[in-house]
């Protein structure tokens, strides 16, 4: 595994994460 594709995995959790808890994300 790349430690680029593991950052890029783990940025895009953190995104989603933060905007589930304030109910923005609509995916």
């Amino acid at each position: 595994m790349h430690e680029r594709d593991l950052g890029i995995k783990v940025s895009e959790r953190t995104v989603r994460d933060y905007l589930q808890a304030y109910g923005i994300y609509q995916y």
